[in-house]
């Protein structure tokens, strides 16, 4: 014996599959009626534009990640000349320092 709560939401269940159903139905009608609609040139073409979107997109990327290198070896070769200069500058600091001993 099925109560009355049972039979309402086997009722919904059936309603919602139903409804499901109908939007599957309903998709599956509108994308044969876009591609049944096109001819293969237009294919070919829409193609050809989704290829040439994606390498435009891979070209953008790898020209960013070279100029990220680019500025990676530019900060660190300026880096190393700011070592050398400070190393330089203390060496003639130290014989500056010595030939003032030496003087005296």
């Amino acid at each position: 014996m099925y109560s009355i709560m049972d039979v309402m939401t086997q009722n919904n269940r059936n309603d919602e599959n139903d409804s499901r159903h109908l939007n599957n139905r309903l998709h599956h009608s509108m994308f044969q009626e876009y591609h049944s609609g096109k001819t293969d040139d237009n294919r070919l073409v829409d193609n050809i534009y989704l290829y040439i979107g994606v390498v435009v997109v891979i070209l953008i990327i790898l020209s960013g990640i070279i100029m990220m290198i680019k500025k990676c070896i530019k900060h660190y070769k300026k880096k190393d000349q700011l070592e050398q200069n400070i190393q330089s500058n203390a060496l003639l600091s130290g014989l500056l320092i010595t030939r003032k001993h030496s003087s005296v």
